[in-house]
């Protein structure tokens, strides 16, 4: 029996309210086993607190004969490899043996106990230890403590999750039409497939990069070895374009053995899989004018004749990236799209009116999404907050009314 305490919380063992069963894979060489109607769950298809079914591949009947099926409602938590990846499932599904899957017993909800997993990630991850490959076992994890009120309370503090994390879905729907919305004037306005009527009668000439920027140029810092300068590593560096350049460091702990560059300079990351998920920035914002950063960026200077930001805007198109990646060099998992890819790859250049009046247009577009992005973090600050308030029990929800809605 576990002890009540004023508030009507309980601590409880894990494995004492919940089944938990670690995933099998199928034989490989059997292919009556796979490609059927089963989803058949991995670590790398969990991307988000709710699994939809959507997964790389799939089991027949016969192999979910094999493999033990997860009822809908159960929380998947990766255990070996990436560690505390917590997801709820929608549907029945399998996984692999890198997930344990935890089935609610009668006394705790689904939706409530995968929230309450999802806070317990950081102490799951320190159960696996320092070691080459972290591993969480079964029984570490049905180990677990967790504090829990009783079924009603429960119900209530999941319903009003699940509308927090709606206002947070709501709020990616939005950012994502924006993108879409951006993809498609990309498509339209730096083919010359629509023109501003101003424009219309001048013709767009087709140059190579490397004729009307520098790829890769020596950049000679002034500045000594005490001065503050922007410190760039690849992590900040946001996929589909943008970047930060607030992280600050000495001069001269970085001026040797990073890449080198100067504001308004184009970045573009070289490396796999950052090159092919249009990691890119246009620095601004630099300390001291410079930066230094991570040696898997080439940089792109351009000449006085051409907005950095109208070249910006061709690395991050979908030509530019599907060509580099086919131009790529080296071994698996360490290939690089060579300098010389971008230095040959040809892009039409307008007259400098007409790259600014476009450059605008595109502008106003990151705007909103900048501001789609910021309210979007304050929604999840909001729903963290609320998350470790009510699964606490700091935030007491009466059950005999409903719960308030939430707002952004």
């Amino acid at each position: 029996m576990s002890a009540i305490d004023r508030s009507g919380w309980r601590t409880v063992r894990l494995g004492d309210i919940a089944e938990v069963v670690t995933g099998t894979t199928p034989s490989t060489t059997e292919p009556r086993y796979w490609g059927g109607h089963v989803p058949f769950v991995t670590p790398s298809d969990l991307t988000g607190h709710v699994f939809t079914g959507q997964t790389a591949r799939t089991l027949s009947d016969d192999g979910a004969a094999v493999a033990r099926v997860v009822p809908a409602h159960s929380t998947l938590v990766t255990c070996i490899g990436t560690v505390g990846r917590v997801a709820l499932t929608t549907v029945p599904c399998t996984t692999n043996q890198q997930i344990n899957a935890v089935i609610p017993g009668p006394e705790v909800d689904g939706t409530f106990l995968s929230y309450a997993l999802a806070t317990q990630a950081r102490v799951i991850e320190r159960l696996a230890g320092v070691t080459a490959v972290p591993i969480v076992n079964k029984s570490q994890l049905k180990d677990l403590r967790l504090r829990i009120p009783n079924l009603d309370h429960q119900v209530r503090i999941a319903q009003l999750l699940q509308r927090a994390s709606e206002v947070l879905q709501q709020v990616d729907s939005l950012i994502a039409a924006k993108r879409e919305f951006q993809r498609g004037l990309m498509q339209e306005l730096l083919t010359g497939r629509r023109r501003f009527p101003e424009f219309a009668s001048e013709p767009w000439q087709f140059r190579r990069i490397g004729d009307i920027a520098e790829i890769n140029p020596p950049t000679e810092i002034p500045l000594a070895d005490d001065d503050p300068i922007s410190f760039v590593p690849m992590a900040s560096v946001t996929e589909g374009g943008g970047g930060d350049g607030s992280q600050i460091k000495r001069f001269g702990d970085v001026a040797n053995g990073y890449t080198k560059f100067q504001e308004r300079d184009v970045l573009v990351a070289k490396i796999t899989p950052c090159f092919e998920n249009y990691k890119g920035w246009l620095a601004e914002g630099l300390a001291n004018g410079y930066g230094t950063g991570s040696t898997e960026f080439h940089v792109i200077r351009s000449s006085p004749d051409v907005l950095p930001e109208w070249i910006y805007l061709y690395t991050l198109s979908y030509d530019f990236r599907t060509r580099g990646t086919a131009a790529m060099t080296g071994s698996a998992g360490q290939q690089r799209v060579p300098a010389d890819f971008i230095r040959r790859y040809k892009i039409p250049v307008p007259s400098t009116s007409e790259q600014e009046t476009i450059v605008r247009i595109f502008k106003k577009v990151d705007l909103e999404i900048g501001l789609l992005q910021l309210l979007r973090e304050q929604v999840e600050t909001q729903r963290r907050g609320l998350m470790q308030k009510l699964l606490t029990g700091e935030l007491a929800i009466p059950v005999s009314s409903e719960p308030e809605p939430v707002h952004a």
